[in-house]
Parts: structure tokens; sequence; C-alpha cells
């Protein structure tokens, strides 16, 4: 059975992919991260278009399959219920844990040359990510 990509599904895909190993904290972050950048004018206008704008979330060039159905261990489907019921909340806009402005992250395993940069302005870090805004650069 396809799955319909809804933006509620695109942004749960990209949550399960990103942060699956995170707590619904965690996972909520990266979420809202892709919310964020929808509004941002530098990003697509869509969820789906952020989700899968080219390598922008690694998963998207990992070169495994981007279907979370396909993951049956069971931390996956754990992380596969926990992210659809984010999904939901993210787009019913229920509590936030990141300001607007935050559109970019990592994890703590790599340090990436971008957010040394002098336009990015660290937010924050939950659980093995670490949030920032940018402006000029970005």
């Amino acid at each position: 059975e396809d799955v319909i990509m809804t933006p509620a599904m695109c942004l749960a895909i990209a949550m399960f992919f990103e942060a699956r190993g995170e707590t619904p904290d965690g996972m909520k972050a990266v979420g809202e991260v892709v919310v964020n950048r929808v509004e941002h004018d530098r990003f697509p206008d869509t969820i789906c278009a952020v989700v899968f704008e080219g390598c922008k979330f690694s998963f998207n060039c990992d070169g495994l399959s981007e279907d979370m159905y396909a993951y049956e261990q069971p931390r996956d489907i754990d992380a596969r219920e926990v992210v659809l019921q984010l999904s939901e909340e993210i787009m019913d806009g229920e509590d936030r844990l990141l300001a607007e402005r935050v559109t970019f992250y990592h994890t703590t395993a790599v340090s990436p040359y971008w957010s040394r940069h002098k336009d990015f302005t660290f937010e924050g870090q939950i659980g093995d990510h670490i949030f920032y805004s940018c402006v000029n650069y970005c």
C-alpha cells in the first residue's frame, strides 16, 4: 500500500529519519525546523518540498530507503508511532519548543563548516541536535 504524502506524513518522515533515536522533544524540535523553513523566504513553501529538497537532510542522500515503514526493528516501530503523533501536533500548532527563527540544526556527532559562520547563532541543544538561527548568509 502506498503512503499518501500529506504535509503531516512528510514531516513525520523527516523526524523519523533525522531523529528517531531522540526523545519526543528531540524529534519535535527537528520537525519544528522543517515548519520554520516553510515560513522562511529562502526555503520552499511546503513541508514536503522542504523535506525532500536535494540533500538538505542527510536521509535523502544516504542511499538507504526513504520509506519509514520498511524499518521494522522495535525501536523503529516505536519511533514511527511517536513521529506520526508529533507531526499532527506540530501541524496543529501545539506548544512549540523552538523559536520560529530556528531553521538549521546538526547532530553533536558533526561540526559542519556553516555552523561556525558569523551569521549563524546558536539557539540551543535538545538531545543530540544543536539548533541555530541565521541571518544574511543562509
